[in-house]
C-alpha cells in the first residue's frame, strides 16, 4: 500500500505543482519548487545518500545549453499545439530528427 501510494505521489506532484502555480500564481509555485528541492536535498543528507551524488561531475558548459534548447524544444511543442496547428507535425518531425541525428553522431566512451 505504501509503495503504490509513492508511485502514485510521484506520479501526481509535477500535475500538482503546475496547478498549484496556475490557481495561486507564480510566487506559490517557486516556492513549492524550492521547498521541494530543499526537502529532497535535506532528506538525501540526513539519510546518509548524499555521498552517492559525490562523484557526479556535472558541468555547466554542457547542462545549461542542454537545458536551454530542451526549453525552447518544449516551449515550440506546446506553441505548436496551441496556435500553429497545421505546423505541429513538422515541428515533431523534426524534433525527432535531430534526436536521431545527435545519437547517431554521438561518441561511445
Amino acid at each position: 500500500m505504501g509503495k503504490m501510494f509513492l508511485v502514485g505521489l510521484a506520479f501526481a506532484y509535477p500535475v500538482l505543482l503546475v496547478l498549484t502555480g496556475i490557481v495561486f500564481g507564480g510566487f506559490a509555485f517557486w516556492a513549492t519548487l524550492g521547498g521541494s528541492f530543499l526537502f529532497i536535498y535535506l532528506l538525501l543528507s540526513r539519510l546518509g545518500l548524499a555521498r552517492n551524488f559525490q562523484s557526479w561531475d556535472i558541468s555547466l558548459k554542457r547542462s545549461i545549453p542542454a537545458l536551454s534548447l530542451g526549453f525552447l524544444l518544449a516551449l515550440g511543442f506546446y506553441l505548436g499545439i496551441i496556435y500553429l496547428k497545421v505546423w505541429f507535425l513538422a515541428v515533431v518531425f523534426a524534433a525527432l530528427s535531430m534526436g536521431v541525428l545527435y545519437i547517431s553522431t554521438r561518441k561511445t566512451r
